[in-house]
């Protein structure tokens, strides 16, 4: 949730520099009204736009925010037509959006994603997956 990202597109690192160009980015590409907060809608066409696959090379080749990272969650059971693919998809795009907006806002819970917050989130993201890849 923290890195608004594909899983695996993005390399931990320790560089605050680093960090806060990455939370830079983010902020401007989502906080279209540039008032220095994400709010639920901004958050949802963020994520409704993202087009990089979930699990590429799989049979289900929908963007990541809609759709599982691996196809590990379906066991023996897939989904037989196209419109039953959308369905889930919509679902799992509202499911991201709240999980993402719930993660993200904590100081105070308001709704919204502070510019702080972002950076605090990355920041966490960035030293726990720093010190995986480390250890």
């Amino acid at each position: 949730y923290a890195t608004l990202r594909p899983p695996q597109a993005v390399q931990a690192t320790t560089d605050e520099a680093a960090i806060e160009e990455e939370h830079s980015s983010l902020l401007a590409a989502i906080d279209k009204d540039a008032n220095g907060s994400i709010s639920y809608d901004e958050m949802e066409a963020f994520l409704a736009a993202q087009r990089d696959p979930a699990s590429p090379g799989r049979r289900f080749s929908s963007a990541w925010p809609r759709w599982f990272y691996t196809e590990d969650y379906f066991y023996d059971w897939r989904p037989a037509t196209s419109e039953v693919v959308r369905e889930m998809e919509a679902e799992m795009l509202e499911a991201r959006i709240q999980d993402t907006m719930a993660y993200l806002d904590c100081c105070p819970r308001d709704g919204l994603v502070s510019a702080n917050e972002l950076l605090a989130a990355l920041r966490q993201w960035h030293v726990v997956h720093h010190r995986l890849d480390v250890t």
